[in-house]
């Protein structure tokens, strides 16, 4: 099971929650001879207890059913509690993967024509220090960005060697970002140059992310040899000739102004509609990618708090109304109990007894699910342990509160029955 979720199998959420399921079913249905078992192993034990044990043994099979469910909810809720505690750094993190420089815009169809010391300025005052400036010629049609080999091995530090009449398909993702990825390498390419068609076969992929994604750029990268790159510079007349501008700042946390100065100036520049500018040609930053991400991280957290608090009270409540159900028969009970010489004291120890067999069950078998959870889903983006602790911490509040609140409430229902202490 853990295996198939570190491989990603796509039906093994369905399995796992069908043997979840099943196991808490084959459980509970055992439960009687768990009971008789661990009574022989502590005999003193349950003659202690054997008051409060029958107590409870007349609404055993109803219990069973709202134990059930209730661990499901309080399961789930720590498994969401949990999954953010590990989504929230793997986004950042995917962020920061996902965008290797600062800024990054591209000169194509007329468009972001600046200079690049014109776009310095405009940064140094806005307090930001320009490390490196890079820019990589390409082209691009209406499915490919075409770069050439001798400047992607300069400026990425890459080592490609790709023959004439080959090219290599580069896949710009992260593998361990928690995504599926259909990366499927094109095999021939034709283009068309006039009176004769240039031929490319495959050279292979590479799984790498060389700079940050625009929208000016189409959606698959090829790296060409650079003789076929200059041919298809020329004779291709169903592709743009482009430049990628890419900045790495000294600082890139504190780039926000800076970043929007940059965006007014090519925006003015353009003159081009704010819609248009925004849709095709804005600029891409570091800073603005990880504020997104961020974002989103916190509304998940806010969202998935809800969900637990939700699913927490759905689990509580349900029980809630399993017990005042069965109020007016446990006062008759107790009453009788009352005749014949058993204190408040202990008719409090009694309900509290009960009460525990009805509340604390759902909080341990959720630890237990919730933890089971995060750390498979959690082996995906390689925070397993991190997801563990997470689901333990959540786990042991909500049954360190479970618990202080079922004392509390046995306390008053102790008293609603009449009996003080």
């Amino acid at each position: 099971m853990i295996k198939g979720y570190g491989q990603k199998t796509e039906y093994i959420w369905y399995v796992s929650l069908f043997f979840m399921f099943s196991g808490l079913y084959m459980l509970f249905s055992q439960s009687e001879r768990i009971k008789y078992y661990f009574g022989r192993l502590f005999p003193c034990y349950r003659k202690k207890h054997i008051i409060e044990t029958a107590f409870i043994r007349q609404h055993d099979s109803s219990r069973k059913r709202i134990t059930l469910i209730a661990a499901w909810l309080t399961g789930f809720s720590i498994f969401f509690g949990g999954l953010c505690g590990t989504l929230y750094p793997t986004m950042l993190q995917n962020a920061a993967s996902y965008s290797p420089y600062d800024l990054v815009y591209s000169q194509i169809f007329g468009m972001n024509q600046a200079e690049d010391y014109k776009i310095q300025n405009l940064l140094k005052q806005n307090g930001i220090v320009v490390k490196e400036v890079k820019q990589v010629n390409y082209l691009r049609d209406r499915a490919f960005n075409m770069l050439p080999a001798s400047q992607v091995n300069k400026e990425f530090g890459c080592n490609y060697q790709i023959d004439p009449g080959q090219f290599l398909n580069i896949f710009q993702y992260e593998l361990d970002d928690g995504y599926n990825h259909e990366m499927i390498p094109m095999k021939q390419l034709n283009f068309n140059c006039g009176r004769e068609n240039l031929k490319l076969k495959s050279a292979g992929s590479d799984i790498r992310i060389l700079f940050n994604g625009n929208p000016t750029f189409a959606d698959y990268t090829l790296v060409l040899n650079d003789t076929d790159y200059n041919k298809l510079a020329i004779d291709y007349h169903e592709c743009w000739k482009g430049t990628i501008k890419l900045y790495a700042f000294d600082e890139w946390k504190n780039s926000g102004k800076g970043i929007q100065a940059v965006q007014r100036y090519l925006f003015q520049n353009n003159h081009i509609k704010q819609q248009e500018q925004n849709h095709y040609y804005k600029a891409s930053s570091k800073i603005e990618t990880f504020t997104i991400e961020k974002q989103s991280a916190q509304f998940l957290i806010f969202l998935m708090s809800f969900i637990m608090a939700l699913f927490c009270g759905a689990s509580s409540t349900m029980v809630y109304f399993k017990i005042k159900g069965e109020a007016e028969e446990e006062q008759r009970m107790l009453f009788g109990l009352y005749r014949i010489g058993i204190t408040p004291e202990e008719m409090l120890n009694i309900i509290q007894y009960k009460n525990i067999c009805y509340f604390m069950p759902q909080s341990i078998l959720g630890i237990c699910i919730g933890v089971f959870y995060n750390y498979t889903v959690s082996r995906i983006y390689g925070y397993q342990m991190t997801a563990v602790a997470f689901s333990l911490i959540i786990g042991f509040v909500l049954a360190a509160v479970q618990l202080a609140g079922t004392i509390t409430y046995s306390r008053k229902e102790l008293y609603s029955f009449g009996f003080l202490i």
